[in-house]
């Protein structure tokens, strides 16, 4: 709740405690903590989907030479969305829609990616054609916790679940030297499983 706050203040460009934060920054943050299940309905319940959508439609940040707001609000809807009752309350979001459609077609070439996958999977076979069409095919890079902006390539770990803890470790390097990593870290079921199984066929490595 208290990250949902920060995001607030950094979109109204006032401080926290003396203390101002990049939206772009509090917006990554509350992608990755949308990745686990649990974080899910707190984070919607906090008040964030009105917030992503305003951070959809604001212009680019101040001092900022890259659309990396846009890029992280859109994954951050991506990866609510993966809940299936998030994803309606998601759809039914005033703007969320037309911001989607206004990143995909104005984004930088990451950020249209992000904002093709969150339409496909908010609106289904409702989505645009283009939408459906490529979804498939970029659907391993649009999420995760390893998602890394304008990523060198895309690599799937899998592994044993007692060398979780260095496989992590292994992650992280690889995220530093300019990868997305897909890794299954919450033993994930359903249509997150299904993802994975695409990350697996559009992964340059396994």
């Amino acid at each position: 709740e208290e990250i949902v706050d920060t995001l607030r203040a950094a979109l109204d460009d006032a401080r926290v405690d003396g203390q101002s934060f990049e939206t772009h920054k509090v917006l990554k943050s509350i992608a990755s903590l949308a990745t686990n299940d649990a974080n899910k309905a707190r984070i919607a319940d906090a008040g964030a989907l009105p917030l992503l959508v305003r951070a959809l439609q604001e212009p680019q940040e101040p001092h900022s030479s890259t659309d990396a707001a846009q890029f992280w609000a859109a994954t951050g809807l991506w990866n609510l969305a993966f809940d299936e009752a998030i994803r309606e309350r998601v759809n039914m979001e005033p703007g969320v829609v037309d911001a989607l459609e206004e990143a995909r077609r104005t984004g930088s070439d990451d950020t249209k990616r992000k904002a093709k996958g969150a339409l496909w999977m908010i609106k289904g076979d409702q989505a645009s054609s283009e939408v459906a069409e490529v979804s498939e095919e970029t659907l391993a890079r649009l999420n995760g916790q390893g998602t890394v902006e304008n990523a060198t390539g895309q690599v799937m770990l899998s592994y044993e679940w007692r060398m979780q803890s260095q496989v992590l470790r292994l992650r992280d390097e690889l995220m530093a030297q300019g990868f997305t990593v897909w890794m299954d870290v919450d033993r994930m079921m359903g249509s997150t499983l299904e993802a994975m199984a695409i990350a697996i066929e559009q992964s340059d490595a396994i």
